[in-house]
C-alpha cells in the first residue's frame, strides 16, 4: 500500500512574515492571549510576592476575526481498512 507524507507545518520564516503589522510586528487579527500565573509584588515597598492568576484575554477584539487554518476529518473508512 503506498504511503503519502503530508507536511502540515509551514516553514518558520513563512509563519513569521504573514499576518503581522509592519510597524509593531503584532498580529492584525483577533487572537486569544493564554492565561498564566505571575508573581505580583505587594506590601511595604513592594518587597513581598504572591502568585496571581492572569485570565485569558481576547486581544485586538475590534479587529476582523479571520478564520485561518484547516480542519481535517479522518475515519477508519478513509484508511481502507
Amino acid at each position: 500500500m503506498p504511503v503519502r507524507m503530508i507536511s502540515l507545518a509551514a516553514p518558520a520564516q513563512d509563519r513569521l512574515d504573514t499576518g503581522r503589522s509592519q510597524a509593531r510586528n503584532s498580529p492584525q487579527e483577533a487572537y486569544w492571549r493564554k492565561g498564566h500565573w505571575r508573581r505580583q509584588a505587594y506590601g511595604p515597598a513592594r518587597s513581598m510576592r504572591r502568585w496571581v492568576w492572569i485570565e485569558p484575554a481576547l486581544c485586538n477584539s475590534d479587529a476582523e476575526i479571520q478564520s485561518s487554518g484547516s480542519i481535517y476529518h479522518a475515519s477508519v473508512d478513509d484508511l481502507g481498512a
